[in-house]
């Protein structure tokens, strides 16, 4: 209910409203951008300022560097998020349709009103392409999509939190996009494999592959005692995927 009126909330409302749900390692957090017109955006910085007098909207890059607004008919930057920095930079004022793929993600969603998510991206501030954005649509009593929910996520500190400690260090995965394809993780040894899946994530499909890691002093004998608690970890990755589009 709260996404629904985004377009009149403020920055300390979703800061207050976001903080309820208390800090959730690998999510950056949650921003709302209007959609701008290029010929509305002089007045649209000019009203945002009045309560907001520093805030400036900037580009980026594939890699995640900040760079200045280049002239496009359609703008979308972010007028609020929270918490005020996503892994350790202030995102508020980032035109997400600056970068190609972050632009396809938003067309999209213009063109189905459905989540939608981005490929593997490098991130602001990160220095892997570890990471995708989710963008919910905001629609307006028109019909019409006028801004975008987005929530940044960082999948390996996702993972690392919230698989169990003692399960550290016994495996390790792979998420392929299919659609791309791309990956993040590290490589995998095919014999291995304890676990394998296919989910979906708004539109994309990702197959999560995670295989046992060879206890030392076992000189490559794979140990079939590992299976289960293995199994279970690729079982939490790919429920833990799931959620995180559903929320």
């Amino acid at each position: 209910a709260f996404v629904r009126f985004f377009e009149n909330v403020s920055q300390e409302e979703l800061e207050q409203f976001v903080a309820d749900f208390g800090p959730f390692e690998g999510l950056g957090g949650y921003g709302y951008a209007p959609l701008v017109y290029a010929e509305d955006m002089d007045e649209y910085v000019a009203r945002v300022r009045e309560s907001e007098p520093g805030y400036q909207v900037f580009g980026v890059d594939a890699e995640g560097n900040r760079r200045p607004v280049e002239p496009r008919p359609q703008y979308a930057p972010l007028e609020v998020f929270a918490p005020p920095e996503a892994f350790g930079v202030p995102p508020r004022g980032l035109d997400i349709m600056s970068e190609p793929v972050r632009r396809a993600a938003v067309q999209e969603l213009e063109r189905t009103h459905a989540i939608a998510v981005t490929p593997f991206l490098q991130m602001l501030g990160q220095p892997n392409a570890d990471g995708f954005l989710i963008f919910g649509p905001v629609v307006g009593g028109d019909g019409t999509v006028r801004g975008v929910v987005t929530a940044p996520i960082d999948l390996s500190l996702l993972l690392e939190a919230q698989i169990p400690n003692e399960l550290h260090g016994l495996f390790t995965w792979v998420l392929t996009d299919l659609a791309e394809p791309s990956t993040i993780g590290t490589a995998l040894t095919a014999e291995h494999v304890v676990f394998e899946d296919l989910v979906t994530v708004g539109t994309r499909v990702w197959r999560v592959q995670v295989a046992a890691i060879h206890p030392p002093g076992t000189q490559g004998i794979f140990d079939s005692g590992f299976s289960l608690p293995i199994g279970v970890t690729g079982s939490m990755i790919s429920a833990l995927l799931v959620v995180l589009c559903l929320q």
